[in-house]
């Protein structure tokens, strides 16, 4: 159980409210409702990603006056890169462009960041009327570290364009960002009827207008709301704030057990948190509406931290950290064996605390301290593999452990979502030997594919809690759990139709679809909508539409992509251009893209902005097909030139002029006669041109140059090239060739 509570989960539904007077207490017994979470920001520990509109409807003077509130919000954090204690700010901007400013790595310190946002309103387009939110929000979901880290995320979004053509599916989006475990703000800079605003506070779980009183004030508490989490399944104890209309989250967190336990026990197995105090009616309140009828099932009877205290045998409840104070309870009449407390249903919406000398077990609440700046725990090591690694080891049916039945918080049925399994009880309920939080955690995420198989062989119950469909490879309209030889592909790959599949899928390996063989529909943005995670090493499309932001999900992980006439294009229509497309596959090695005829995708400086992009230095390989004459061949050379130990593969669009041909032919000298090799120069040479073929050796070839000194041996030379091609080589290079039998090859 220790290991739970040292891992910082993300809470979603809670609204703010003003700020609490005073310093955060650090037990309960110092509040009559319950334990304030820090309001300290200089000890927070966010990941704070500023989603900023910079149409022309965000003007300067609405900029000028975000830049100046941020500025003395972010005065009372720590901005830097290291320590545990610390917040990290990232900084993107969206009208018809969505450019990325900041990331999260970007500031190192509280003078940069208060620097850039003193720059915000030279960010303002007075010409641009276009608000692409959706697009914006997405790209801040990226900047999303997906690797654990000891920060919460948060997205802000400000905007004040409603863009009509641009905000059909944002609360879809919101959504999904929000499940994954990401909070959402919102500030609308239009006016508090505006669609924008309703809108704002439809996806957003804090919502503030710019014209509010105290609006950075706010902001400033709603984070250090969101800087207080508690563990999944667990109960943060909120209350509702009538004036300010809006929920105040504490830092206790409730969580029941069904198994019935002695009361001597049950405080050791709460550890590292307490059996519940109820030292106001206001929390007697909470745990009755929330936990009884959904995790203790409308038990009448369940231990709390009232205690007869061993040292002087005074009545007191449980603080945290094994502290320990009074209780006052005026109608408490305990008997002289008493030494436990219970509280007691009767007269069905009635309840009240009784004593008991402990010798009848019961069931349980516990509570303890949220995570906030005050109380950071530090996330050690995977939570999820550790406590999977504890179930197996010690078996799933283990007897000298208590046993809690495996619940959820709803009072109609035992396990909701259960799949009725054939010869299976009418009810089912399994008993394992940890909580229930704990085993809906550990179903809800798996680690790895082996982590998720052994549980479902293990258990069909996590099965029916998440189910995914793992595939290691999958084509258009079949899929494979395992790499199937050449000879017995029919035993492993199985037919299936992506728009029938209802559970989730996990993509491992490899994903090859040819969008010919599709019927009318956007197989990716099907795919995308049922992916669970997506793992791909090798990614390869053709003949299809794609849109950007679907690839960019599938291809993130990619070594190995390749687009064959594919149609990719982002919301609204527009093209996506070949350098952006670069840009979006950071894990990248070997590149084929073959251009798609009736697509703007390049320009003359489309070489001169591949050259920019950062991850080239993982590519090996980099091929382009069919490629159009607006390419700038000397920017092509000097590309070639500055990339020496990149293998190229270069194939030319049929229909270029005679002119174009003959800058192919200085590239071509030019290589020849410098250091540059794994260089191939592919064109499309009509058969029936006798001066071409008579170049090209009277071979209809396709190959133009290879320069073969560079090449290891002959078997390397043969895995690569088709000797059925015509091949440029000079004479010292045919001694290399001796041991090709003449059948292979036309030299």
């Amino acid at each position: 159980m220790l290991v739970f509570f040292l891992f910082v989960l993300y809470i979603q539904n809670a609204l703010s409210a003003p700020p609490p007077s005073g310093q955060p207490p650090t037990d309960p017994r110092l509040t009559e409702i319950g334990t304030p979470c820090s309001n300290d920001t200089t000890k927070a520990w966010l990941d704070i990603i500023f989603v900023i509109d910079s149409s022309q409807f965000m003007t300067a003077q609405k900029m000028k006056s975000l830049s100046k509130g941020l500025s003395s919000v972010f005065t009372k954090f720590t901005i830097s890169q290291n320590g545990n204690h610390t917040t990290r700010v990232g900084i993107i901007t969206f009208a018809s462009d969505v450019i990325i400013h900041s990331n999260l790595t970007a500031f190192l310190t509280n003078t940069q960041l208060l620097q850039a946002l003193n720059n915000l309103p030279s960010y303002v387009n007075s010409n641009d009327a276009e608000a692409r939110i959706i697009t914006a929000l997405r790209t801040a979901y990226d900047l999303v570290p997906k690797e654990k880290n000891n920060h919460i995320p948060l997205i802000v979004l400000i905007g004040a364009n409603y863009d009509h053509n641009n905000i059909d599916g944002l609360e879809n989006v919101a959504k999904s960002i929000k499940e994954s475990g990401i909070e959402i703000m919102t500030i609308s800079f239009a006016s508090a009827e505006s669609p924008l605003t309703k809108i704002f506070q439809k996806i957003s779980s804090y919502s503030y207008i710019s014209t509010q009183k105290g609006l950075y004030e706010s902001v400033l508490y709603a984070f250090t709301q969101i800087n207080c989490v508690c563990p999944l399944q667990s109960i943060q104890f909120n209350v509702y704030n009538q004036i300010w209309l809006n929920y105040t989250k504490y830092a206790d967190c409730f969580y029941g057990y069904l198994g019935e336990t002695l009361p001597e026990i049950s405080n050791l197995l709460c550890d590292p948190g307490i059996l519940v105090s109820i030292n106001s009616n206001i929390k007697q309140n909470f745990i009755i509406d929330q936990i009884v009828p959904y995790v203790l099932r409308g038990h009448q009877n369940f231990t709390i931290g009232l205690h007869k205290s061993p040292t002087d045998g005074i009545w007191k409840w449980w603080g945290y950290n094994g502290t320990e104070y009074p209780a006052s309870l005026q109608s408490l009449n305990p008997k002289p064996d008493d030494k436990f407390g219970y509280l007691m249903n009767y007269k069905r919406f009635n309840w009240e605390i009784e004593t008991t000398d402990g010798n009848e077990p019961m069931s349980y609440v516990c509570q303890v301290q949220a995570c906030d700046a005050e109380s950071y725990l530090s996330i050690l090591e995977s939570f999820c593999e550790l406590v999977a690694l504890c179930v197996f080891s010690n078996g799933m049916t283990r007897k000298s452990a208590p046993r809690y039945a495996v619940t959820e918080p709803t009072p109609k049925r035992m396990i909701p979502g259960d799949i009725k399994w054939p010869g299976g009880p009418s009810v089912q309920q399994k008993h394992f030997s940890l909580p229930y939080f704990i085993i809906d955690y550990i179903a809800k995420n798996p680690t790895s594919t082996e982590v998720y198989n052994n549980l479902i062989q293990s258990c069909k119950h996590f099965y029916e809690k998440n189910p995914i469909l793992v595939v290691k490879n999958m084509e258009e309209n079949s899929i494979s759990s395992t790499n199937g030889s050449e000879n017995d592909e029919d035993e492993y790959y199985v037919d299936m139709d992506i728009q029938k599949i209802k559970s989730k899928i996990w993509l491992t390996d490899v994903l090859n679809v040819v969008g010919d063989d599709l019927p009318n529909f956007t197989f990716t943005s099907v795919l995308c909508s049922k992916l669970y995670r997506c793992n791909l090493s090798e990614l390869t499309l053709c003949d299809m539409n794609v849109l950007f932001d679907d690839f960019k999900f599938l291809a993130l992980t990619a070594k190995g992509v390749e687009l064959d006439n594919v149609k990719m294009t982002y919301y609204d229509g527009k093209p996506v251009l070949l350098e952006k497309i670069l840009e979006a596959i950071p894990n990248v090695e070997d590149f084929y893209y073959d251009f798609p005829g009736n697509l703007s995708v390049t320009s003359a400086s489309t070489i001169k902005n591949i050259a920019k992009v950062p991850n080239l230095s993982n590519l090996t390989t980099f091929s382009l097909g069919s490629i159009p004459e607006v390419f700038d061949v000397e920017e092509l050379s000097a590309f070639m030139k500055d990339h020496k130990y990149l293998k190229f593969s270069l194939g030319f669009n049929g229909n270029i002029s005679r002119e174009y041909m003959d800058q192919l032919e200085t590239l071509i000298d030019t290589i020849i006669l410098s250091d540059i090799f794994y260089r191939i120069i592919i064109r499309n040479i009509d058969p029936d041109d006798d001066e071409d073929m008579e170049a090209l050796f009277e071979i209809g070839s396709d190959i133009d140059l290879i320069d073969i000194d560079h090449f290891d041996d002959v078997d390397e030379m043969e895995d690569i090239f088709d000797f059925n091609d015509a091949v440029e080589l000079d004479a010292a290079d045919i001694d290399q060739m001796d041991d090709i039998d003449e059948d292979d090859g036309d030299l």
